[in-house]
């Protein structure tokens, strides 16, 4: 589960860049609020995992739960009309999906394994 780990903590990692980057471009103090509270909760969480794996995993999964439900819903109140694309909204949502089906696949895996074992 190292891999798994280094994959939670570069999302974190995202994140905080992520609010850095929205309030550096758009002056939003709650990008940088958010994406630096939720970063720090991820990679908080993946190292959790390390003595408390059960419920740092079923914590990261809803708070990436929740990043997808935010951003598909970003998505859809883009309004196409302005003439942008949506960027940021469409890759925030993408990353967060990737990681939650990555967390989902784990799991599934990991509750396999244990099946086998028995």
């Amino acid at each position: 589960m190292r891999w798994l780990r280094g994959v939670l903590y570069a999302y974190g990692a995202i994140n905080i860049l992520g609010g850095v980057m929205g309030f550096a471009q758009g002056k939003s103090a709650a990008s940088l609020v958010i994406g630096g509270i939720v970063g720090l909760l991820l990679i908080l969480l993946a190292y959790a995992t390390i003595k408390r794996p059960g419920p740092a995993f079923r914590t990261l999964g809803l708070i990436v739960l929740g990043l997808v439900a935010l951003w598909g819903y970003r998505f859809f109140q883009f309004d196409p009309a302005s003439g942008k694309l949506p960027i940021i909204p469409v890759s925030n949502l993408a990353l967060a999906s990737l990681v939650f089906g990555i967390l989902m696949g784990s799991h599934f895996t990991a509750v396999s394994k244990s099946r086998e074992g028995h």
